[in-house]
């Protein structure tokens, strides 16, 4: 679980982050999405993936900041202003979460398949507490692995037209 909420809060940062950059910094993209994914069964994997439309002509300068802010973020972890926009996010997330059934279904079933005791599954407060920037830095420093990446690009089949006057 430890594991999983740090890669969940990395994915966060990076949110956070790249849309920062990309969108508001640089004007590449209207926007950037993170996704993370951490499964023990059959084996343990992890994926962390980043998607952002640009105009073919950014894709590998985009793509490059993109990979810069990955390496800086493995290499020195994240602000602790990010760290604290990514936990009060958590948290105000979690206290809508503990109002719907579907969570508490969802969790006590993950509880079960793990084996895990079910009084374990309260303390995600405690644990999202102690969500910190050397946690993170830690997450970054695990999951962050540049010989572990695939890029893809989709570029269209034909150039677009320009407008005619």
């Amino acid at each position: 679980y430890d594991r999983a909420l740090g890669l969940d809060g990395l994915a966060d940062v990076l949110r956070i982050k790249l849309r920062e950059v990309l969108r508001e910094d640089l004007g590449g993209t209207y926007g950037v999405g993170v996704s993370a994914s951490l499964v023990q069964y059959p084996r343990g994997a992890y994926s962390l993936a980043v998607g952002f439309g640009c105009a073919p002509e950014r894709a590998d300068e985009m793509t490059a900041v993109v990979m810069a802010q990955l390496d800086t973020l493995a290499l020195l972890g994240p602000d602790s202003v990010q760290v604290e926009k990514v936990r009060s996010m958590a948290v105000r997330a979690h206290e809508v979460e503990l109002r719907e059934n579907g969570y508490w279904l969802e969790l006590l079933g993950a509880a079960d398949f793990h084996g895990v005791a079910a009084q374990q599954v309260l303390a995600e407060d405690a644990a999202l507490a102690a969500l910190t920037r050397p946690r993170l830095q830690e997450a970054a420093a695990r999951y962050l692995d540049r010989r572990r990446y695939v890029r893809v690009v989709l570029l269209p089949a034909e150039p677009a037209p320009t407008p005619t006057q």
